[in-house]
């Protein structure tokens, strides 16, 4: 979808991430103009091929929550460190936590962060229609004294939920955020296609 997007200006799109053919993001990693990454291929780029981020203008983190997690912290400090002190940097996430703010700032990889943030209670984008729910208080979940709540309830309990609203909201386009893609695509696929 980026690679159409950008095609028509001109811009070469380079996606970096684990599991394709290392060879070709070799041979890409000279001409693209975007690069688009995971935190661990980038690192191996930087590292054993000699990827050149001299000349970045502006580095985009979204998920940027997830990637200051301990999984990721170590890679995306290694990014930054290589990265010119010119570059504006952008770390975005539909869920940040005060706290994770805090981690950012105190890094040193934002530069006079400013916050940009929807006010969950006021308007959003004309013609955009925000909703937020608590799934477990909605369908009354609660599981059995003694049992365990399994993430795969959970995470069927949030498709059911999203499906319930789909069903009932008239729509364009939907755009829903969700921690772990692959669940919900089979999901929202089947949905697309009714």
């Amino acid at each position: 979808m980026i690679l159409i997007q950008f095609s028509f200006l001109g811009l070469e799109v380079g996606l970096f991430i684990g599991g394709c053919p290392l060879e070709v993001d070799i041979r890409r990693v000279s001409t693209c103009h975007i690069a688009v990454g995971t935190p661990g291929r980038l690192v191996h780029l930087i590292q054993e091929f000699g990827m050149d981020l001299s000349s970045v203008k502006v580095f985009v983190m979204d998920e940027a929550d997830k990637l200051f997690e301990e999984s990721f912290a170590g890679d995306v400090r290694i990014i930054t460190g290589v990265l010119p002190p010119t570059v504006q940097v952008l770390a975005v996430s539909a869920t940040f936590e005060d706290d994770t703010e805090k981690h950012i700032s105190l890094s040193g990889i934002l530069k006079d962060p400013v916050k940009v943030q929807l006010d969950i209670g006021g308007p959003a984008l004309l013609g955009v229609e925000q909703y937020a729910m608590d799934v477990r208080k909605s369908y009354n979940f609660v599981p059995e004294e003694g049992q365990s709540v399994k993430a795969e309830d959970i995470t069927q309990l949030k498709i059911k939920s999203i499906l319930d609203l789909l069903a009932v909201v008239p729509y364009g386009q939907a755009i829903i955020f969700s921690e772990y893609q692959l669940k919900y695509v089979q999901a929202f696929s089947e949905c697309a296609n009714k």
